[in-house]
């Protein structure tokens, strides 16, 4: 590892630019401050000390008193302890720690005591010299110079702890990386410096392919959402927009200008759509498939059908798709199918009874048996008719339901009732109806539509029975859910036609149909009476062994 590694300082990057110009500022500062800070002063002293010393050596120590100046002055001893010449404020005493050959100073003067030979005959001399020069080297000088010194090994550190932390560190990463999947040489650092040269070329192309291809696929999913008619936002866990479409800014964007970051009940300024996220927050689950109208800037209100989806990501908090789906046409087109049928069930109705009227009246007057047959063959169809354009007006009120109201319904109560309205088509095929209640006595729903809903799955029940069988009628509480239960041991359904069962005139076997009486509408009567009760349809079915309908309320914490 320690050869890996000195072997990786040695790539041509490191050598150039962070590793040798880093080893050889510190050691050359290193080596410089200590020479200079260890010789400086010496060599100055002892350079003044030689020029004054050659001075007086020229003329000898005869003539050594007359050199004496301001700036230089001494003693000279000779063995009998003789002073020869001196100054009045020359002082003994400030030489008595300085070694004999050695030198002392301090900011004014340089003390220097030797001995000297002259003639066979030995003189102690203790020199004083004055400089000036010797302030500019005081240690004051030198703790300033110190310090200054510090200062600048220490910015050249910083400087190079930021170079190695954003150079040298992701490379030795880097090396480590492919060292440990052995795709390198590590004995050879030509290998690392052409390896990562390589991978580094390659990687910045392959970069630059994919913010590419990332701005293509943006591009592309751009022109897709903003060519869709109805508005799309995308909002983050607390409403503020994060993108929207073309057609959401067309319909809500009261002002020009960004919306990235504006929550959106601040910019669909409508009531009941404020109230609705105050109520429920940004909930995707609270208000997804919500149908609500909504005021666009253009002043018209359309019906939308808001869906809602929560977008997951690891890497952000959680996103929020709004999707208004624009379903005014279709109400429309609805309401005018509506009042259609309404229209026309209402004329038909008026001359069937009619018909039914006078059929029955010429049938008990009339004592012909084929006639009768025949009257008997038009009060059954008029009867036939007759409950398909009940079945069609019903349909019609639920779907026009608006709010519905709900109530406590007792459920014993409610399916014998129901069972007793039943009772002559369950007598005709000497049928018997078994109930039995497993949860609570009461289910909270709207009377009419539970009616509508239950009665029809029982009716379809005895039409698709045979004789002498039985009909379960099964209520109690599954999970989060109360339930009633239809099962009847008919003819059963095709499991490829129970996705179809519960469409408006359909029929899974036509014949059979004929002769049973059915309209088509009983199950489309069923299901939309559930959905206005926020209630669903479960079918079980097997052919030859019989049906189960399943009735499922959501429970309301």
């Amino acid at each position: 590892m320690k050869n890996n590694f000195f072997n990786f300082l040695k790539i041509k990057f490191l050598n150039d630019i962070i590793f040798y110009q880093t080893l050889i500022f510190c050691l050359s500062l290193l080596f410089l401050g200590t020479f200079f800070i260890i010789n400086f002063k010496d060599n100055f002293i002892h350079s003044i000390v030689d020029q004054e010393l050659q001075s007086l050596r020229q003329d000898g120590i005869a003539k050594m008193c007359d050199k004496q100046t301001k700036r230089t002055q001494f003693y000279i001893l000779n063995a009998n302890r003789t002073i020869r010449c001196a100054a009045p404020s020359f002082k003994i005493e400030d030489f008595k720690n300085i070694i004999i050959g050695e030198y002392d100073s301090d900011d004014r003067y340089i003390y220097h005591h030797r001995v000297l030979h002259s003639k066979g005959k030995s003189y102690t001399l203790f020199l004083r010299i004055e400089s000036d020069a010797l302030k500019l080297i005081s240690s004051e000088v030198f703790s300033k110079l110190f310090m200054a010194m510090g200062i600048l090994g220490i910015l050249f550190i910083a400087g190079q702890f930021f170079l190695f932390r954003h150079y040298f560190t992701p490379l030795y990463d880097l090396f480590h990386i492919f060292r440990m999947k052995g795709v390198i040489d590590t004995t050879d650092s030509r290998d690392y410096w052409d390896y990562i040269e390589s991978k580094s070329i390659k990687n910045f192309n392959k970069r630059r392919k994919l913010q590419r291809d990332l701005f293509n696929t943006k591009q592309y999913y751009s022109v897709i959402i903003n060519s869709i008619d109805d508005p799309v936002v995308v909002t983050d866990s607390k409403g503020r927009v994060i993108f929207c479409n073309n057609a959401f800014k067309k319909s809500f964007a009261p002002f020009n200008g960004r919306y990235r970051g504006v929550e959106l009940i601040s910019i669909i300024r409508d009531y009941d759509f404020i109230n609705l996220i105050r109520k429920n927050g940004y909930q995707a689950n609270l208000i997804h498939n919500t149908q609500i109208a909504l005021t666009k800037v253009s002043g018209k209100t359309n019906s939308f059908q808001l869906k809602i989806s929560d977008i997951e990501s690891k890497n952000k908090d959680k996103e929020i798709l709004f999707y208004f789906s624009d379903i005014t046409k279709l109400q429309d087109v609805n309401n005018m199918r509506r009042d259609f049928f309404e229209n026309v069930s209402h004329e038909i109705k008026t001359p069937l009874t009619s018909i039914k009227g006078y059929t029955q009246t010429l049938k008990s007057i009339n004592t012909d048996e084929d006639q009768q047959e025949i009257m008997d063959i038009v009060i059954q169809n008029v009867d036939r008719l007759d409950e398909l354009i009940n079945g069609i007006l019903s349909l019609s009120k639920i779907e026009n339901e608006g709010k519905i109201e709900v109530e406590e319904i007792n459920l014993p109560s409610f399916i014998n009732a129901l069972i007793n309205d039943q009772q002559l088509k369950i007598n005709a095929k000497n049928m018997s109806v078994n109930y039995s209640n497993t949860g609570a006595d009461t289910i909270v729903a709207n009377g009419k539509l539970l009616y509508h809903c239950i009665s029809n799955l029982v009716s379809n029940a005895i039409k698709y029975s045979r004789e002498n069988t039985q009909i379960t009628i099964e209520s109690g509480q599954r999970e989060n859910h109360r339930y009633i239960a239809i099962t009847d041991e008919g003819v059963g359904i095709p499991n490829d036609k129970i996705a179809r069962i519960f469409e408006r005139f359909y029929r899974v076997d036509q014949s059979r149909s004929i002769n049973t009486g059915g309209t088509g509408l009983g199950l489309a009567i069923a299901k939309h009476s559930a959905q206005k009760m926020k209630a669903s349809i479960e079918v079980d079915s097997m052919l030859d062994k019989g049906t189960t309908f399943t009735v499922l309320f959501p429970i309301k914490s």
